[in-house]
């Protein structure tokens, strides 16, 4: 078999390189199966997807133990400056106890009362709590948000009876 290169332009611009001729005329150009292919990278894209949701809620979930700690109370519109609270996580459920009142505090909060309890986390850096009120006429619903240092926490709650002293606290981490 006597085989020659024909080497024109068109079969060049058609099939990339010149012909043999003698070869079969039907050239088949081999394309990857993108139909076969594509169910796959929808599956992979779905589970990183699901990954992804599971490893942010079990972090929400689970990253209580920014707000676990001693923090004392800055000035405000009350006497309670310097008051501290323990933070702790005892089983999941997370409770502040009163580990040092200033003063002019005694009559109303004393070391190991339960200054905050219920303590629940609703996202990365909010909280919300019952307060115990200094007229110990019952308990107030509260917020906290943590600052971004994690070495804040703002409060924010409400009295039953309306607004009034101390709605608004701040606390800065000790340890």
């Amino acid at each position: 078999m006597n085989l020659q290169i024909n080497q024109t332009n068109e079969e060049e611009q058609l099939y990339g390189q010149p012909r043999m001729s003698g070869q079969n005329d039907k050239f088949e150009i081999k394309r990857p199966d993108i139909k076969n292919k594509l169910p796959k990278i929808v599956i992979y894209i779905i589970c990183i997807f699901f990954l992804s949701a599971i490893i942010c809620l079990s972090t929400l979930n689970k990253s209580t133990h920014d707000l676990e700690g001693i923090w004392i109370r800055l000035p405000d519109d009350t006497s309670f400056e310097n008051m501290k609270v323990e933070i702790r996580n005892d089983n999941g459920i997370l409770e502040a106890e009163i580990c040092a009142a200033p003063d002019g505090s005694s009559r109303a909060f004393q070391v190991g009362q339960i200054k905050w309890n219920d303590m629940k986390k609703n996202g990365l850096t909010t909280f919300t709590f019952y307060d115990l009120n200094e007229k110990n006429s019952g308990k107030a619903s509260g917020s906290i948000l943590m600052s971004n240092d994690k070495k804040t926490i703002y409060i924010s709650h409400s009295i039953n009876q309306g607004p009034g002293r101390g709605d608004y606290q701040i606390w800065k981490k000790v340890k």
